[in-house]
């Protein structure tokens, strides 16, 4: 390619990579179709080519280029799913989101939440008993816990007198450290001189056919009539059942012992409080590649825009260039602005960082590079016909037009003259 530029102007140097020219089969037969196209269409022109121009037609070549290049890279960046890099909740203060792992290939697509209660644990609350008061006679005291089929005995010394509240500490340091998956607590009335023990599990939810995570219950004591410590304290009163975290997925009944559940090994969501609406968990795109992509995009069409601004003096036709483009964009403005991808005042493109995140979070970025007709077609038709013929972008003089009256020779090198010496970029 290089060599074929160098062949009308010695001095002039690409800035194309090899790459960004390489073409299948397909598409050189692509470029050969509508080059024959233009030629039947092509009246035959007089030109006045000085430095200036030639330059100006190569340096367009080569921008418009450099934008499809751009483009097909900013639209095959986000259609993989190896792209989702975060989850995001459109409400964390009632379903928390993240991924399981650095990059979640089962999560591509928002899931729709709606959580209509949590699962909580089992809580028995004990009478309250005055705190300085003396506690329970001195004696040896049993009772036993049953948690699903294993059962755990409990024996207690009480060797001396002791009010109820330092009893009740000592017998909730002592249930503590067995470790059996409840929790007990001591705790004061807000204004009596009262104290109770309160028991919770620790995990949530129930299994199988038991509404109960936990029993607890004296252990019959031979030779002595004193009432247990489970009765004494009222330890068997359950205040509140425990129960398992009722949902819906994208519509669907679901159930989970915990408020924590992971979905296609993928996102892991955590219930927070019970949500009245839906809560979308969208998949996101915090890539710095992705940003890349679209400033190249946005530089890439600058370039374009430059070159129309700065293009030969007194030539006319550098407008055409710039109102094809411009017109391109006014059609797309609105989804360019919810992209993050802003017009200035001189037509340029610029990039807004934290929308365009934003749109890559609830997918308003995917839906554009998505669109069938949307700017990214219309972008890439555009820089294929400046790519063929740049030359159309400079002030000529008519000589005769084609006849269509009758069949024309289609001679696919007719437009060498203006922009068929550069075919060589395509092969």
């Amino acid at each position: 390619m290089i060599q074929a530029y160098n062949h009308f102007l010695s001095d002039y140097t690409s800035r194309l990579s090899a790459n960004s020219t390489a073409h299948k089969q397909r598409e050189l037969k692509a470029v050969y179709n509508r080059i024959l196209s233009m030629t039947k269409r092509s009246p035959y022109y007089k030109l006045d080519i000085s430095s200036h121009k030639q330059v100006f037609a190569l340096d367009l070549k080569d921008a418009a280029l450099s934008l499809s290049s751009s483009l097909k890279d900013l639209k095959g960046v986000l259609n993989s799913s190896h792209a989702v890099k975060t989850a995001d909740s459109s409400a964390p203060d009632f379903v928390a989101a993240s991924l399981t792992s650095q990059s979640a290939e089962g999560f591509t697509e928002p899931v729709q939440i709606q959580v209509r209660s949590l699962a909580q644990g089992q809580v028995n609350t004990g009478q309250y008993v005055p705190s300085n008061t003396e506690g329970p006679s001195p004696d040896s005291y049993r009772f036993t816990i049953q948690i699903e089929e294993d059962t755990y005995e409990f024996s207690y010394h009480v060797s001396s007198s002791s009010t109820n509240r330092e009893l009740m500490q000592k017998l909730s340091d002592f249930i503590n450290k067995s470790g059996i998956g409840i929790h007990a607590e001591l705790e004061n009335h807000p204004t009596e001189p009262l104290s109770r023990l309160v028991l919770s599990s620790l995990d949530t939810g129930v299994a199988g056919g038991d509404e109960l995570f936990f029993h607890i219950s004296d252990s019959p004591n031979e030779g002595s009539d004193l009432p247990g410590l489970v009765r004494y304290f009222g330890l068997d009163r359950v205040s509140q059942l425990p129960s398992n975290a009722e949902f819906t997925i994208n519509g669907e009944d679901a159930a989970s012992m915990h408020n924590s559940v992971t979905l296609n090994q993928s996102l892991s969501l955590r219930f927070l409080q019970v949500s009245g609406e839906e809560i979308t968990i969208t998949p996101g795109i915090r890539s710095e590649d992705t940003l890349q992509k679209v400033t190249r995009f946005v530089n890439s069409y600058n370039s374009l825009i430059r070159l129309a601004n700065n293009g030969p003096a007194g030539n006319r036709r550098s407008q055409k260039l710039k109102n094809e483009l411009n017109h391109i964009v006014q059609t797309n403005l609105e989804m360019l602005n919810e992209c993050g991808i802003k017009r200035d005042e001189n037509l340029t493109l610029s990039v807004d960082k934290d929308a365009l995140l934003k749109a890559e979070s609830n997918q308003t970025l995917k839906t554009w590079l998505e669109e069938p007709d949307g700017l990214i077609a219309s972008m890439q038709r555009r820089t294929n016909d400046i790519a063929i013929n740049p030359m159309d972008y400079l002030d000529k003089i008519v000589v005769t037009y084609p006849n269509f009256s009758r069949n024309n020779y289609s001679n696919p090198y007719m437009t060498s003259i203006y922009s068929g010496m550069m075919l060589n970029a395509y092969c």
